[in-house]
């Protein structure tokens, strides 16, 4: 769950991933105006697409079905509730990048730990994320 609105956790997931020059953005994608120009109304959600090329190396080497789950995904989305408004953040899971036989690999731990660190900056309420430390 995020403390922020969907545009600003989406703009401060960017600016966090802005600061590891291995990750790529692949793409935004604004998910609420994709439904509202086809004629209905939306809630705010958004989509993030991103990696990072050595992992998708890494993971295509392992097990080339990982490949079906990249690039990783943050979809952050608006719900109401009972008590207000909701926003929720979901990433990739980074077990579903490798299910050879061989089990989860270091790589998915790895991957995790990028993911998690990421996530709890972007909704930490007291990191103050600028475009300054890019």
């Amino acid at each position: 769950m995020s403390p922020f609105s969907v545009a600003e956790t989406a703009d401060r997931l960017e600016q966090v991933i802005a600061l590891n020059p291995a990750i790529q953005i692949i793409a935004r994608i604004d998910q609420s105006q994709i439904a509202t120009d086809a004629g209905g109304p939306a809630a705010p959600i958004a989509q993030l697409l991103f990696q990072n090329s050595d992992f998708v190396r890494q993971i295509v080497e392992r097990d080339p079905e990982g490949a079906f789950h990249l690039p990783v995904k943050a979809l952050m989305w608006e719900q109401p509730t009972a008590a207000g408004v909701r926003v929720w953040l979901r990433t990739t899971d980074p077990e579903d990048l490798d299910r050879s036989d061989a089990g989860p690999s270091q790589l998915v731990g790895d991957i995790a730990a990028i993911l998690g660190a990421m996530i709890d900056r972007v909704v930490d309420l007291d990191d103050p994320l600028t475009a300054s430390e890019q």
